[in-house]
């Protein structure tokens, strides 16, 4: 069984079974992906029937003779057609331009359109096969062969279109055999007995057409479809069907349409409609006239017997009787303009429409006059007016000496000239400037009124304009106005100007000075800004305590800003308050006061430490509890700190003293006094003699109010010198570390017998005292020693080596032991490995050992 055979390899598969004339086993399961060849492969093997369509054959180029005289079945041929050329659904895998050899196999109609796609759209040439014999029924819609053609079961419908009842509709349909066998019509069915079949078929040759009729009855009205169902020994196509419909209508009627305008572009009017056809508007003494338009949508004459209006206002110009189908006749409708008034009436239109005999819509129309409108301002974008209105129209205010000036907007909105008699104002306060006396319709014209400001006071009257407008001849409506006297305003800011902060009249909140050292001033300018019409005059601007003196102002214009200075004594340490007042002529605010603060502080010193030379230094807090940590040094050393005292405050900061709580730390300070601002530095040292830990609190004793005892705690640790073991593979302590105790042997390597191994070792004292070394042992004597260390000084390396003698081949491992005076690490251990190898032959071929292998006695 060769059908699960790796050939992923395999590239050429040439005569691999040609003339293998028993052979017939599945390959479905190969892999050919890579195969390039498969010339001749089958040829011959007249037992082989298997289906190749699983085959990936997307990378071979040549099939030639490949299944010539092969026993392939129509199923496993067509299997392989369909296969190939739908190959994994990857049209663009498949190779063009191929020719395959297929000599005596058939295809069925199934597979005939997946061979077309190898030889039409891939340029295939498929050599030597044929399609098995069969009848193959084609249909048309129509009398042959080139009427459009009709597909099995297709979802379009044969559409027979739509005749007058009592009239039939006949469609004729031709059968072709395209096949290559007799086909054989069994029947011809339609499922609606609407419709009729005519046929006399019963055999069809190969390549011949018939044709038969189908007739839609034009007895009833309707819409009628069927299916069409023809049987035949068409193998894939039985039966083969196709819908069909028709429709069967009434005979020729009219039907009328109506349009507002001269034709059916015009917008359509319903029968019964609600919504009126409105003809707009004109000026009495002019007809509204309307041109409607009757279209026949339907089949046949429409006669019209009248038309009418059910209001005598509106009448009808028509000359219409009959209109043809698919015509349009009009007529017009005028509304009289003799009589001014909005008109309404129902139009009949008295007509032979089935079911619009009586054809009715309503209509309207406007006969009008002049009429006025009224805007405040210079045209009809202003604010309506309306007569009699109670809202008055109000001027607003000017100061004494000017006037009030308000222009007004009469238009009119009717159809006639609007004649304006008179206009004219109740109180004479308000004047009349106007020329108008007759305004065109749609025409707008303007008046002003015009307020006196001689005298000051608040005006109100009623304007008349007289008009002939029909409803509004006396136009009335109410305006307003006042003229003001001049009068100061006080305004009040903190700064020079009025962008300063705003000060009210007895406000609680004091307008804070600050602070400043006693000998200095505190000064604060203020600005007074006269906000109204007339000049601003201040008497008297006076301080509640004589701690603060003030500047004075006599006048100030209407507009303008003046300032005056408050100044606080600075002889006098202390918090000052006191109230500011402004005697003025404000007719409200005649007496202004306002409330004031500001401090004297008198100087004195204040102290602050850092670490280090000057004040950048870490700050250092007084009975802060983190200690100053000096760091530590060796026994012999002392460990030195220089520390800052700066005076921060106003006055000299005096130092009577720095003390250590213990003697340990020595002080080192010349500090008696610091000025104001300046910074001065003092040492403290702790001794190196001792060794140990030491603590203790600094105290500085100076004249700071609230830190006149600063405390803060520092420490410093002196060390005693010590040894310290460090051990190297090597020369020195470039080469690698070895820990004590370590597993991990130090590995000398090998060496032929007769020949010693030697390691150096490299001992470091990293510690601060001599180290001395009492002995350097190895556990086996196979491993010598070599050290002449005694004493290794601290920082210093010295070395030794351990020799592995050849004299006896194997493997040799021993611990070396260094005993020493590190406190922790006197007894140093590490183990060491070595091999002494014995001679061995190994003989080959050739001149090198990369030939043959040759062993003794082989």
């Amino acid at each position: 069984d060769i059908s699960s055979w790796d050939v992923s390899s395999v590239t050429h598969m040439t005569s691999m079974f040609r003339w293998a004339t028993a052979f017939n086993q599945s390959l479905a399961n190969w892999d050919v992906s890579n195969v390039s060849v498969m010339y001749l492969m089958f040829d011959g093997a007249s037992s082989f029937n298997q289906n190749l369509g699983s085959w990936d054959i997307s990378s071979v180029s040549d099939f030639r003779n490949m299944l010539d005289g092969t026993n392939l079945s129509v199923s496993n041929y067509d299997a392989t057609l369909i296969g190939w050329s739908t190959l994994e659904g990857d049209e663009t895998q498949i190779r063009t331009s191929r020719t395959l050899g297929a000599s005596g196999l058939y295809y069925s109609s199934s597979a005939a359109s997946n061979r077309e796609i190898l030889t039409n759209t891939y340029f295939w040439t498929i050599n030597g096969d044929n399609q098995v014999p069969s009848p193959e029924i084609t249909v048309y819609n129509g009398a042959d062969n080139t009427a459009p053609e009709l597909t099995d079961a297709q979802v379009g419908i044969v559409d027979f279109g739509t005749e007058i009842q009592g009239s039939d509709i006949t469609q004729t349909f031709s059968i072709e055999n395209v096949g290559t066998l007799d086909l054989t019509i069994s029947s011809i069915t339609v499922d609606d007995a609407s419709f009729s079949i005519n046929s006399s078929i019963s055999t069809i040759a190969a390549g011949a057409t018939e044709t038969f009729t189908i007739t839609l009855s034009g007895a009833s009205i309707g819409s009628f479809s069927g299916e069409v169902s023809i049987g035949s020994n068409d193998t894939d196509e039985n039966p083969f069907t196709f819908s069909v419909s028709g429709e069967i209508v009434e005979p020729p009627a009219p039907e009328i349409d109506i349009y507002a305008g001269i034709d059916n572009t015009a917008p359509s009017i319903s029968n019964g409609q609600v919504t009126t056809i409105d003809f707009g508007s004109v000026l009495q003494g002019s007809d509204l006239v309307q041109t409607f338009a009757i279209e026949n949508t339907g089949t046949a004459d429409l006669s019209i017997s009248n038309i009418t209006s059910s209001d005598a206002s509106f009448s009808i110009s028509n000359s219409i009787s009959t209109i043809a189908a698919g015509a349009t006749e009009t007529f017009s409708i005028s509304l009289s303009g003799s009589t001014v008034g909005s008109f309404t009436a129902d139009i009949t239109i008295t007509n032979d429409d089935a079911d619009e005999g009586t054809f009715i819509f309503p209509v309207v129309g406007e006969i009008t006059a002049p009429e006025i409108a009224l805007y405040a301002g210079s045209d009809n974008t202003g604010t309506s007016i309306t007569s009699d209105q109670t809202e008055v129209i109000d001027f607003g205010s000017v100061l004494q000496g000017s006037d009030l000036v308000e222009t007004f907007a009469i238009e009119n909105t009717g159809t006639a000239d609007l004649v304006i008699s008179d206009i004219t104002s109740t109180d004479a306060s308000f004047s009349i400037s106007s020329s108008i006396s007759t305004i065109v319709a749609g025409a707008i014209e303007t008046f002003i009124v015009t307020l006196s400001g001689s005298t000051a006071g608040s005006f109100t009257a009623d304007i008349t304009i007289t008009n002939d407008d029909a409803d509004e001849g006396t136009f009335v409506f109410p305006i307003s106005g006042e003229i003001v006297a001049p009068a100061p305003e006080i305004g009040l800011y903190a700064g020079s100007d009025n962008t300063g902060a705003s000060i009210n009249n007895n406000q609680t909140i004091a307008i804070d000075f600050g602070s400043i050292l006693q000998g200095s001033d505190l000064v604060q300018t203020f600005a007074i800004e006269n906000t109204g019409t007339a000049d601003l005059s201040i008497s008297d601007i006076t301080s509640s305590n004589a701690s603060f003196s003030v500047s004075s102002i006599s006048t100030i214009a209407a507009g303008a800003t003046e300032t005056f200075i408050v100044s606080l004594s600075g002889s006098t340490v202390g918090s000052f308050t006191a109230d500011i007042t402004i005697t003025n002529d404000d007719s409200d605010e005649g007496t202004f006061t306002f409330p004031i603060a500001g401090v004297i502080v008198a100087p004195a010193p204040e102290i602050g430490l850092y670490v280090g030379s000057d004040n950048t230094g870490s700050p250092i807090n007084n009975n802060q509890t983190e200690v100053i940590d000096f760091g530590s040094v060796l026994q012999g050393s002392d460990l030195v700190q220089t520390f800052a005292i700066e005076n921060t405050g106003t006055a000299d900061l005096s130092i009577s003293d720095i003390t250590s709580s213990d003697a340990s730390f020595s002080i080192s300070s010349s500090i008696s006094s610091i000025a104001p601002g300046v910074t001065e530095t003092f040492i403290v040292t702790l001794s190196g003699s001792t060794v140990g830990s030491f603590t203790a609190d600094i105290t500085i004793t100076n004249d700071d109010t609230d830190e006149g005892i600063f405390v803060f705690p520092i420490s410093g640790v002196i060390v005693a010198p010590v040894p310290e073991i460090g051990l190297y593979a090597g020369s020195d302590n470039a080469g690698a570390s070895i820990n004590n105790n370590q597993t991990t042997a130090i590995d000398f390597g090998s060496i032929l017998q007769g020949s010693d191994l030697v390691q150096t070792f490299a001992i470091e004292n990293t510690g601060t005292a001599d180290l001395s070394i009492s002995d350097i042992t190895s556990s086996d004597a196979s491993f010598s020693i070599s050290s002449s260390i005694s004493s290794i000084v601290a920082g210093a390396t010295e070395t030794f080596t351990v020799t592995l003698s050849g004299t006896t081949a194997g493997i040799f491992t021993a611990d070396i032991t260094i005993t020493n005076d590190d406190a922790d690490e006197g007894t140093f251990i590490f183990p060491v490995v070595g091999e002494i190898t014995s001679p061995e032959i190994a003989l080959y071929i050739g001149a090198d050992n990369t030939g043959t292998s040759i062993t003794s006695d082989q």
